[in-house]
């Protein structure tokens, strides 16, 4: 899409006719066709100019794909990647409520950074490029190479792996705090732990993840436990004092409160 191109280079590529109106003009025709139609938007603008054209998928584009060694440099944080496909998403819902709304690349680029999305937004699913072919390709000729160099096969890109040989890239120390989350959300965090296990500092740690997430570590981690809570409570008949406890509250008052401010609803009102 040219959306995604400013400056000069769209100025020259318009003045050439290649403008996002000719990909407005391409989505009609498909769907006159009876074509299947994906269409690339950036903005809320461009969305309805494409639900108008009939478009069957929105997919909204949120930048470069970021990681590997080749990834994007600047990039948004996820969090700023949910406010801004939730804008877009709107207006799908507004218009056509049909019509399939997922996003592409940009700063979600692993599983976690989806469920983040699925769970924040009411994005319905994911295309990726260098997701499924680039960066798995260089991690595992990395791998391969470091398995015949050390006479054994194991992947040097597991966040554990890495804190074991001290091999970090600072982009990954967001992505073990993560991991971290995703698997003991159940049990007490403090960064400051996590700082230790990885040899910085909190305020260090802090910051990354900040500028990485668009949001501080508390913030992810309240979130995180809130829509596991919400999952629970409406998968599984338990009470909302266990649903609390499975998700690490000792105090349901305090859990209460989150999930008021997090979901929308306390927790009985969920359930009923």
């Amino acid at each position: 899409t040219v959306a995604l191109i400013d400056g000069k280079f769209r100025e020259a590529l318009e003045e050439d006719g290649n403008s996002y109106d000719k990909e407005v003009e391409a989505i009609k025709l498909a769907r006159y066709l009876d074509l299947f139609t994906v269409a690339f938007v950036t903005n809320e603008r461009q969305t309805r100019q494409m639900i108008e054209a009939g478009a069957d998928l929105i997919c909204v584009h949120l930048g470069f794909t970021k990681g590997g060694f080749l990834g994007a440099m600047k990039y948004i944080s996820v969090d700023e990647a949910r406010i801004v496909a939730d804008k877009m998403f709107r207006v799908c819902d507004e218009l056509s409520p049909d019509t399939i709304k997922m996003i592409y690349a940009g700063p979600a680029n692993t599983p976690i950074d989806m469920q983040y999305m699925y769970q924040n937004t009411s994005c319905q699913g994911y295309i990726g490029g260098s997701t499924f072919d680039r960066i798995p390709i260089e991690r595992a000729i990395l791998n391969t190479t470091k398995a015949f160099k050390s006479y054994g096969s194991f992947d040097q890109n597991d966040p554990m792996a890495k804190l074991i040989n001290g091999n970090w890239n600072t982009r990954e120390y967001v992505e073990f705090i993560k991991k971290y989350i995703e698997e003991h959300y159940m049990n007490e965090i403090q960064l400051g732990d996590l700082a230790l296990v990885t040899h910085v500092s909190s305020s260090y740690l802090s910051v990354r993840f900040k500028k990485e997430e668009g949001c501080n570590f508390t913030e992810y981690l309240v979130r995180f436990r809130m829509n596991k809570a919400k999952e629970l409570l409406r998968k599984e008949r338990i009470s909302c004092k266990e649903a609390a406890a499975r998700v690490g509250y000792t105090d349901y008052a305090q859990f209460s409160k989150m999930f008021k401010k997090y979901i929308g609803c306390n927790p009985r009102e969920l359930i009923k």
